[in-house]
């Protein structure tokens, strides 16, 4: 808003020297003092207002978000071993990925897992492997935390942990009779042992 004449001068020199506590006197008429008023009100309380709405409606949506992802992340790593005993983690895998296989098809998908671990395209512990989004079945439909009732099966994820290898450095495994992947069948096959084709990238 321009303010002409000596009403300009006057907020000038008003200006000059003050605090930011001061309060500018200005003689003018009243419907001048009206608008001006008017003005001063909507820039203190309706941007100022509004200003603060939003920064209220972000910080709460803000704290949403970081509350349901904690919720999320915690229930996903309930079932997770606490400290470094990761066998038991390692076994309800094979387990649910392995179960009725021989003990060296069992101990193969346990060192899928293993050398994921070792390898720098895929995280770098037993959980963060298993854990990945979209990586295996058993994680997405539960199976996973079905109790491992089989005694060898903890025996081939402690051999997997101790590195026997029946692979020979795979990093996936898959049933070419439950998959349909393109992507999966163009991998280079290394061995296959039972119902499991294991291959590693070309």
């Amino acid at each position: 808003v321009k303010i002409k004449g000596k009403l300009k001068k006057v907020g000038k020199n008003a200006l000059k020297g003050m605090n930011k506590n001061a309060t500018i006197k200005i003689k003018t008429n009243k419907k001048t003092y009206c608008i001006l008023n008017s003005l001063i009100t909507k820039i203190l309380l309706g941007d100022y207002m509004k200003k603060i709405a939003i920064c209220l409606f972000l910080c709460i949506t803000i704290s949403i978000c970081v509350v349901y992802s904690k919720e999320a992340q915690s229930s996903i790593y309930t079932d997770v071993p606490s400290g470094d005993n990761m066998v038991e983690l390692l076994a309800r895998l094979i387990n649910a990925e392995a179960r009725g296989e021989s003990y060296s098809g069992q101990v193969a998908v346990g060192a899928v897992i293993m050398n994921r671990v070792k390898s720098p395209l895929f995280p770098n512990t037993i959980a963060g492997v298993i854990y990945s989004p979209g990586q295996f079945s058993s994680v997405a439909d539960g199976q996973i935390n079905l109790p491992v009732e089989d005694e060898s099966i903890i025996m081939a994820a402690q051999d997997a942990i101790n590195g026997v290898d029946p692979t020979s450095g795979a990093l996936y495994f898959y049933n070419p009779s439950k998959t349909k992947s393109k992507w999966l069948f163009s991998l280079q096959t290394v061995t296959t042992i039972g119902k499991h084709v294991f291959a590693k990238e070309n």
